[in-house]
């Protein structure tokens, strides 16, 4: 059985994995904003060119968030896939997540889903 120091060690990883993802996102806008601010006429002239006016008007504003949007659902998606994959962030009676509850996980040892227990007792050191 998991102990709570692996638990708290594999799941504090889960967080900076989401951390990490969360950040390239938000510089993905920032550098998205940048391209599409230094682009705006060309951009909307291809745009223009391709679709007509009304969609251009669309497309220019959809354009600056695009690349972060890929960025951050898709880094949070393969972070997902990973915490699926790894037993020691998932119940191994009813295989749901349990990273999200991890406070109630490590208070009770037990799954917040399905009440069984999933992390052994702490050792006395006495």
């Amino acid at each position: 059985m998991l102990s709570i120091e692996e638990f708290n060690a594999a799941a504090s990883a889960y967080t900076r994995r989401v951390l990490v993802v969360c950040a390239l996102g938000l510089l993905a806008m920032f550098a998205g904003f940048a391209i599409a601010v230094s682009l705006r006429d060309a951009i909307h002239e291809w745009y223009h060119r391709l679709f007509g006016e009304k969609i251009a008007e669309v497309l220019k504003g959809v354009t600056p968030s695009a690349p972060a949007l890929v960025v951050l659902f898709g880094g949070l998606w393969a972070n997902e896939r990973a915490a699926k994959r790894d037993p020691r962030l998932n119940c191994p009676s009813c295989g749901m997540l349990l990273v999200g509850i991890r406070q109630i996980v490590v208070a009770t040892r037990n799954c917040g889903f399905c009440g069984k227990r999933v992390l052994a007792d702490p050792t006395d050191a006495a």
